[in-house]
C-alpha cells in the first residue's frame, strides 16, 4: 500500500477552492488504495489570521519542527495514536 504525508495550511474547518481539491484528491487516492495522512494547522495550537480569523495560524515553539515538536503538538488531539503509529517510510 502506498503511503502518503499530506502537509497544508488549508483545511476542514475552512471552506475554500484549495480544501475541496485537496480533500477530493484525498478521497481519490484513498479510493485507489493509498493511505493518506494529513497534517494541518489543526493538529496544533492555533491563532486566527488577523483580519481572516477563518484562517488559523499553527503555532511553533520553535523556528523549525522537529519530529519531537511535533510530538508535543500533536499530544492533545484525539489523532495523535494514529498519525504517529502510521509514519510512512519515506
Amino acid at each position: 500500500m502506498t503511503k502518503l504525508l499530506l502537509v497544508t495550511d488549508a483545511w476542514h474547518p475552512q471552506i475554500n477552492g484549495v480544501v475541496t481539491a485537496l480533500a477530493k484528491m484525498k478521497d481519490h487516492l484513498e479510493r485507489d488504495g493509498c493511505e493518506v495522512v494529513v497534517i494541518h494547522p489543526g493538529l496544533f495550537r492555533c491563532v486566527p489570521l488577523p483580519r481572516y480569523p477563518e484562517i488559523r495560524l499553527a503555532m511553533s515553539a520553535g523556528a523549525t519542527v522537529s519530529y519531537q515538536a511535533l510530538n508535543r503538538s500533536l499530544a492533545t488531539h484525539r489523532r495523535r495514536t494514529a498519525v504517529l503509529s502510521e509514519r510512512p517510510s519515506f
